[in-house]
């Protein structure tokens, strides 16, 4: 119905239950100001929904989400239900590694599409070649 498999393991880690109450989209520089934080997905309606990935400020990635109304209600007994995933710091950079490949792998063009993808969301990077 709406993907509630899983529904204990977001109570395996009570002392890192965080609030995901419903934030606007923030922008790329207001992210570098701040524990960085983007919407991923944002639904209004009978049931809302909302998807956030931020970076705690001990640099482990959390990826939360949080519905309100109608399903939560007829499935749990209760308007709210919020759930999250945690990735801890040790374990980003293989994240991250396999996000690129994910994105760009299997494609001749990934080198300048990685550098395009780079430039878009306004990430310094260096750039560096030889013969």
């Amino acid at each position: 119905m709406w993907g509630y498999k899983g529904a204990q393991s977001d109570r395996q880690h009570p002392e890192q239950q965080i609030d995901v109450h419903p934030r606007n989209s923030i922008s790329m520089r207001e992210m570098k100001e701040s524990n960085p934080r983007i919407r991923l997905y944002e639904k209004q309606g009978e049931t809302s929904i909302y998807i956030d990935a931020e970076i705690d400020k001990e640099g482990n990635l959390i990826v939360s989400g949080q519905d309100l109304g109608k399903a939560p209600e007829e499935f749990w007994g209760d308007s709210d239900y919020e759930y999250m995933v945690f990735v801890k710091k040790d374990q980003r950079d293989m994240l991250l590694l396999s996000l690129i490949k994910e994105k760009f792998g299997g494609n001749a063009k990934a080198f300048s599409n990685f550098r395009d993808f780079l430039e878009k969301y306004n990430i310094k990077y260096e750039f560096d070649s030889w013969v």
